[in-house]
């Protein structure tokens, strides 16, 4: 199972937002880049190009288990 969000940001320096696609997959809480203007159409794009051609996450980092 694989989850997909896009995610919020603010650079700590001067305050400029932005949008990650994050997401959980195999575990880990994954990076996969720069994401989509904040609107549905282009955010379901965005998955969609990530779910036909998937590409390796920026980061990764394992999920503790509860």
């Amino acid at each position: 199972m694989q989850c997909i969000a896009l995610q919020y940001s603010v650079l700590p320096r001067g305050g400029k937002p932005f949008t990650m696609l994050t997401g959980i997959h195999d575990g880990n809480r994954c990076n996969y880049g720069l994401g989509p203007v904040p609107d549905k159409d282009a955010f379901v794009v965005a998955v969609t190009a990530l779910l036909e051609k998937p590409a390796p996450a920026v980061t990764a980092m394992k999920v503790p288990a509860l």
